[in-house]
């Protein structure tokens, strides 16, 4: 490509044009460069070094050699600096077409479902950025108001999308630069953006509060300034209170920095600035505070739109303070040598004047879906020089920067090397104790393993707070040699005839803990490296637990648990004839006993979480009535986050179900139940009809006072999938109903009749739409039993039954038009990420300690004695029943995993496949 512009660049000079035919090129030039491996990289790191040498630079300069790390990011210092040069001089469609072919190179690759790790310096994640730098620069050569027009719709429309910081940043610098040429539209389009801030995603009202912060310095004229100040703080005092905690900190933030150019600008008197001023002197100490003034550190907040508009700025500057690759940087050098040997001229200064920005600390300012900040870092700290970069010939992944925290950890001398382990989950162990026990590093094969699913799910986040370095095991043998010279000990654990016991050897304190391959060990030729080599003392053949017998154990101590409540229930109905009301408190109590159980793993063993997003009179009405909840069908454990409010409300104990037959032959959880006096269906529409007003009647009949139950329902009669929604979708076509997106067609009459049935003693029924955010793990029963957090949001909507029609037809016309309002709802989660600006205030419920308390008495009466009881069992017995005993925890475990799997999405029934409205 270098050669191809060194001959067609001089033609374009010189005819003052560019030919349609090349203008693919030109294109491509903007966007070119590829993302290499560490060799390469290693390679042009040395280059770098070599070429800081004041006589070699200038051999280079003279001869015109052009060192190949710059091979890729010459084309686009030429390119952007022609495309500045030649730009007054192109025909008005010319400019159209080349603004309009980068602005859909950008819309390509944005408008592509984003994959994982799509923003973390990936190729497609540089081709927006390059687009983006691209058009910045030519705000300042364009003079069309239709092409400044066609950039600023875009980039509001990209905003709308883009949550990626260092995309999001040149987004809104290009928005507040046309905002200078087009006021009256930029500024009612700001205000409007904050007036209605509920109906936008975090990230974009994040966008437009930090625009709001540029616009005083785009404005000359004192009265003007005055009056924007005015309005502004109008807009953005509700935002202070915002329920999103990004929100808040950016809108604290930008008023800060307003109030303080109000006083840099003597127009206290003119201003609302009596009004807002206590907010600088919030309580440091406070959340709120603590976080502003970090935002207020990072650049976004120290960055002016006007004073630091250089080539240097957007190319060098911006990229390295938003953690970009340094493979990505173009130096100010680069653009002064190229302007200067093909004579280019352009509308903006290559260097910029200021220091501010060049003295930030580096880090970006992360959304996440917690709502708290996550302030990530520079990953290697010798990158941070202005000029060079110091050739490092192994990658280094730094520990995310919390100075408070930091400051709380004692690091050791301690240096794990496990570049010769190849186990993900070993690794994953690893990086988890290494980060308890506070060693200073831990070096690894490879950090693309960071990637990897099952280290993740051992180190939980563990690799986030532990500085990791790669050696692969080729560069092994020289790294001990290098850590020898630097006074490292190096101890092998490894068993040798040399070895000492591990708990008799005093380790000194700058000690490199060599660790070998899971079957190979450690191979001869680094073993003669070694200063000592240790062993673990073993008294058997085998001394490990692994974590598959732990969790048994668990499962084998939760089975025992719910027998017994089963067992306890089942006595409890010699009381049935002669009190029902003392029945069902009896057996309210006793479900209590294993519903706990269940919410005590989503709670606390694996951390779950669901928020609310309800009416708060709605939820105070909830633990007073009878009610019928209607819930959407499309994960493995919805009913499990719905359980998880009604422990927190304090109302599960009267959750039952109007569910399949064969729900009720599960273990414990189905014979809890029938206990319970849930209702189950065979779909068969005859004698479910039948068996519906049967049992409801049974229910209403004699049920105590001041105890309340809610009947869980899934209109849909089945868990979703994409092919039963196909199918219903026929069948509403034929009645002429809408299509459903994320649901399948209700089925209408077991509601109506549930209703119908209720004989006003169900005041309400509570519509539950529920998602699960992609920031969790994946929701399913196996991923709360592995520990691993799964989160939840539920839009809840309370209808009162005096509301919804009672006649047949008009409840089954009201249950369609129900779905298809719950299917906008979840559209807007799926579009959104959240149901947040949906229209309800985002309430979260406490969690109380009911579960847990329960949980730990079940383990000191059942589970202590039986755990002793086991191994003395164990101990005592012979070969023979020891091997049964793992045959047996064996089969244990494949009768759990076989439970788990009914509440697969996928193998759920066929129910609702078929052309039949039953």
């Amino acid at each position: 490509m270098n050669v191809i512009l060194e001959s067609i660049v001089p033609i374009w000079l010189h005819e003052h044009r560019i030919q349609s035919s090349h203008l693919p090129i030109l294109i491509e030039c903007v966007i070119f460069g590829q993302i290499y491996q560490k060799d390469k990289k290693q390679q042009w790191q040395a280059e770098q070094l070599v070429e800081q040498d004041e006589s070699t630079r200038l051999l280079i300069t003279n001869t015109n050699i052009i060192p190949e790390y710059r091979y890729d990011r010459n084309i686009r210092v030429l390119i952007q600096l022609f495309i500045l040069h030649i730009w007054p001089s192109l025909h008005s469609v010319q400019q159209n077409d080349i603004l309009s072919q980068v602005i859909e190179k950008h819309r390509q690759v944005a408008s592509k479902e984003r994959r994982p790790r799509f923003c973390t310096n990936s190729l497609e994640h540089r081709i927006m950025l390059r687009s983006l730098q691209c058009i910045l620069c030519l705000t300042s050569a364009i003079k069309n108001s239709s092409l400044l027009k066609t950039i600023y719709d875009y980039t509001i429309d990209a905003l709308t999308r883009e949550n990626e910081p260092s995309l999001r940043l040149l987004s809104e610098w290009i928005i507040v630069r046309l905002i200078s040429e087009d006021r009256t539209t930029g500024l009612n389009d700001l205000y409007q953006y904050l007036q209605h801030a509920h109906q936008h995603k975090t990230g974009t009202v994040c966008a437009w509060i930090s625009i709001a912060s540029h616009i005083p310095s785009l404005l000359s004229d004192q009265a003007e300034q005055i009056d924007y100040l005015n309005k502004v703080f109008k807009y953005l005092s509700p935002l202070l209170i915002h329920s999103n905690f990004h929100i808040r900190t950016f809108a604290c933030s930008t008023m800060i920095k307003l109030l303080e150019y109000i006083e840099r600008h003597n127009l206290q008197n003119e201003t609302s600035y009596d009004a807002y001023q206590f907010f600088k002197r919030n309580d440091e100490k406070s959340e709120l505070a603590r976080y502003t003034t970090k935002l207020q550190s990072l650049f976004i907040y120290q960055f002016d739109p006007i004073r630091d508009f250089s080539l240097e700025t957007i190319f060098y500057i911006l990229p390295k303070l938003s953690l970009i690759a340094d493979d990505e940087y173009l130096w100010s050098e680069w653009f002064i040598e190229i302007s200067q040997q093909l004579h280019l001229t352009f509308p903006m200064s290559v260097h910029n004047v200021s220091t501010i920005l060049q003295s930030c600390p580096v880090g970006i300012w992360k959304l996440t879906a917690s709502g708290k900040s996550e302030i990530g870092e520079t990953q290697d700290e010798e990158g941070s020089s202005t000029i060079q970069h110091k050739a490092n010939p192994y990658p280094v992944i730094e520990a995310l920067d919390d100075t408070e925290l930091r400051g709380s950890i004692k690091r050791t001398e301690l240096i794990v090397v496990a570049s010769l382990i190849d186990k993900q989950t070993n690794l994953g162990g690893l990086s988890r104790t290494g980060e308890v026990f506070g060693i200073k590093e831990l070096i690894i094969g490879s950090i693309r393993i960071l990637e990897d699913q099952q280290f993740l799910n051992l180190s939980m986040t563990s690799h986030k707070w532990l500085r990791i370095k790669q050696v692969q095991e080729r560069e092994l043998k020289d790294y001990l040699i290098d850590m020898q010279a630097q006074g490292y000990t190096i101890v092998a654990l490894e068993q040798t005839i040399n070895s000492q016991n591990l708990y008799e050897f005093e380790f000194p304190e700058k000690t490199l803990l060599l660790l070998g391959n899971e079957r190979e060990g450690i191979r001869a030729d680094l073993l003669s490296l070694v200063d000592a080599t240790v062993e673990i003392p073993q008294a058997g053949v085998i001394r490990s637990l692994n974590v598959h017998v732990s969790g048994a154990l668990c499962i084998s101590e939760y089975t025992r648990n719910g027998l017994i409540i089963n067992f306890l229930q089942l006595c409890s109905c010699v009381i049935w004839p002669f009190s029902k009301e003392l029945y069902r408190k009896i057996n309210c109590f006793l479900a209590l006993g294993i519903w706990s159980q269940f919410t005590f793993f989503a709670q606390w063993w694996s951390q779950s979480n669901c928020v609310l997003y309800i009416n708060p009179e709605d939820l105070e009405k909830v633990r007073h009535e009878h009610a019928i909840v209607i819930m959407n069908h499309k994960y493995d454990i919805d009913w499990l986050a719905g359980w998880i409010i009604c422990q927190r409300l304090g109302i599960i104990q009267g959750s039952k179900i109007v569910g399949k037959q064969s729900l009720k032959l599960v273990p414990i959880v189905g014979w809890c139940w029938i206990f319970t006096e849930s209702i189950f269906l065979r779909r068969v529409w005859e004698s479910d009809r039948e068996t519906l007003v049967n049992d409801l009647s049974k229910v209403l009949a004699n049920y105590p006072k001041d105890y309340y139950f809610n009947f869980l329902l899934f209109c849909e009669g089945t868990r979703f999938t994409e092919k039963k929604r196909l199918m219903s979708m026929k069948i509403a076509k034929e009645k002429g109903l809408p299509e459903l997106k994320h649901h399948i067609l209700p089925r209408t009459k077991g509601f109506t009749l549930l209703l119908q049935g209720a004989e006003n003693r169900i005041a309400a029924v509570y519509d539950l739409t529920i998602g699960f955010k992609n920031t969790g793990a994946e929701p399913t029963l196996l991923s709360i039993l592995k520990g691993r957090s799964c989160q939840a949001e539920i839009f809840v909507k309370r209808i009162p039954v005096s509301k919804i029609p009672q006649d047949t037809e008009g409840c089954n016309n009201w249950v369609h038009e129900l779905y298809q309002e719950k299917d906008k709802i979840y559209d807007y989660f799926v579009n959104h990420g959240t149901f947040e600006g949906n229209g309800l205030p985002r309430i979260e419920v406490p969690r109380n300690y009911y579960d847990l308390l329960n949980e730990l008495a079940w383990i000191l009466i059942i589970g202590v004695p039986s755990l002793i009881y086991l191994f003395k069992f164990l101990w005592t017995s012979s070969l023979l029943v020891r091997l049964m005993f793992v045959i047996l925890i064996g089969v244990a475990t494949i009768g759990v995993r076989a439970m788990i799997a009914v509440t697969v999405t996928e193998r759920g029934s066929k129910y609702g496949e078929i052309h039949k409205d039953k």
